[in-house]
């Protein structure tokens, strides 16, 4: 803060009395960051004031052709808006003065110094390819279905819901209001820069089962009846009801709501407008439900189906990585997810 003394000299009663007005400005520097190329930054605020008894009148300049300061004249207390216009400017670091003078002020004229670092553009974002986040295989658009990226993702302007983002890739939702359309745009976006459109069909479906190691390969995301985790040391006993976690189911009835979490009571729940049926082992499982997942979020669906009963129970017993595929509509989820399934007569007593 910097402060400029004012001494006037006022006669009264045949005395000189001395009057003092003090000018203030905070704050006493400023500094604005963007990149090469990137927006314009937000204005900043001086506030001009005095403690005497009368306000000062006040003029403004600046130094530096980027630097803006409106108004440029007034009485205090006053408020000064400065901006930067950083177009044409090269990466690096400018400085720049916006000057205050108040014409009685013995110490006139006031300057705030103004830092500008114009930082080396961001690279434009681009897409490489777009996956299902439960197979990890390239895909088309289904309202729903979950997502693999690299940024934040639009289609055709419409925000998706993100789940996880790093440096080099963001999970997202694919918004139900593309339903119905041939084709989306989709674009990712990186500190305001957006990549070229990348275009995607839209289709009904786009299945793909969630795999406990990530990989859309393998043991899939299975809860057996008694909700336990699924695996080799863990199985569904034949006849057992599972439940398996998907993506990519499309519309729902009633219409999905794009970024809704499901609630865990089930008021809220959706099922998907086509045919779901699901086979274990090659062989067709009864299916009990499919639909949301309660306390998940809408994009995710969940199957119940019960495990088939196999043509070998009655011999010897066996725990078996059977095959597990999951179709919607005519569109069968990928292949190479199994489920951990004990068939055969249970042993011991």
């Amino acid at each position: 803060m910097y402060r400029v003394t004012a001494v006037a000299l006022l006669v009264w009663q045949g005395m000189v009395v001395a009057q003092t007005n003090t000018l203030a400005v905070s704050p006493g520097t400023l500094s604005f960051n963007v990149p090469a190329g990137g927006p314009v930054p937000v204005p900043q605020t001086i506030g001009v004031t005095s403690d005497g008894a009368m306000g000062l009148n006040f003029t403004v300049a600046v130094t530096g052709g980027w630097l803006l300061v409106g108004p440029t004249s007034g009485t205090t207390p006053a408020n000064l808006s400065v901006a930067v216009n950083p177009a044409g400017l090269t990466p690096g670091t400018y400085t720049g003065t916006v000057i205050i003078t108040s014409a009685g002020a013995s110490n006139s004229p006031v300057t705030i110094g103004v830092t500008l670092v114009v930082t080396a553009a961001a690279s434009t974002p681009s897409i490489d390819i777009v996956v299902n986040a439960g197979s990890f295989q390239p895909t088309a658009a289904a309202p729903g279905e979950i997502i693999t990226g690299d940024t934040r993702v639009l289609f055709d302007g419409i925000p998706a819901p993100m789940i996880y983002a790093s440096a080099t890739q963001v999970n997202a939702i694919v918004p139900y209001e593309i339903a119905g359309r041939a084709i989306t745009n989709v674009q990712v976006e990186f500190r305001g820069l957006r990549s070229p459109a990348l275009v995607l069909r839209v289709v009904d479906a786009a299945p793909a089962i969630f795999t406990v190691a990530g990989s859309g390969v393998g043991q899939g995301a299975i809860l057996n009846q008694d909700f336990s985790v699924n695996g080799a040391l863990n199985p569904a006993v034949e006849g057992s009801i599972v439940q398996i976690f998907a993506t990519g189911a499309g519309q729902t009835r009633p219409g999905g709501t794009t970024g809704l979490v499901t609630s865990a009571n089930g008021l809220d729940l959706r099922v998907p407008v086509q045919r779901v049926s699901v086979r274990i082992g090659g062989q067709a499982a009864e299916v009990l439900y499919a639909g949301s997942a309660p306390g998940l979020v809408a994009g995710v669906i969940q199957i119940n189906a019960r495990v088939p009963q196999a043509a070998r129970s009655g011999v010897a017993q066996a725990i078996v990585d059977a095959p597990v595929v999951l179709t919607i509509g005519d569109v069968a989820s990928q292949a190479g997810v199994t489920i951990a399934v004990r068939y055969g007569p249970p042993t011991g007593p």
